[in-house]
């Protein structure tokens, strides 16, 4: 390990920062399918989601300049939305509304950048099959 990376590391664990916490927080988490579907940002900033019908979005814990990625599975019968939370942002699209896949089984990958506005800008790469 390089000098400086050690520092960094010794000053992390001093601040009672433990490496593992941080190292954590890019494995991707199952959120619970429900009416509202709840993803806390500050404890991990990659997630999945499979849906089971038309949901909301909330997400919690966000600091100005944070990021996110989500993949969003369609289960059920398919054809399944998802609404970001109010004040969202969509690259491309336009407006605050993701376009999902439709079938069965599809899956999106969408991100987020939380601005220094504290407006949530989402772009989506489409039809995983």
């Amino acid at each position: 390990m390089k000098q400086g990376t050690t520092f960094i590391i010794r000053a992390l664990e001093r601040l009672g920062v433990a490496l593992t916490a941080l190292v954590g927080r890019q494995t991707p988490v199952a959120l619970i399918d429900g009416a509202t579907i709840t993803w806390n940002a500050r404890l991990n900033y990659n997630s999945y989601v499979t849906l089971a019908g038309n949901r909301t979005l909330a997400i919690t814990g966000l600091v100005l300049g944070d990021y996110g990625t989500i993949k969003i599975i369609q289960g059920g019968a398919g054809s399944n939305t998802l609404a970001l939370p109010a004040g969202s942002k969509v690259g491309a699209t336009g407006g605050g509304v993701l376009t999902l896949s439709t079938a069965v089984g599809a899956y999106d990958i969408a991100t987020f950048y939380y601005d220094e506005l504290g407006v949530l800008n989402f772009n989506i790469t489409p039809n995983f099959t």
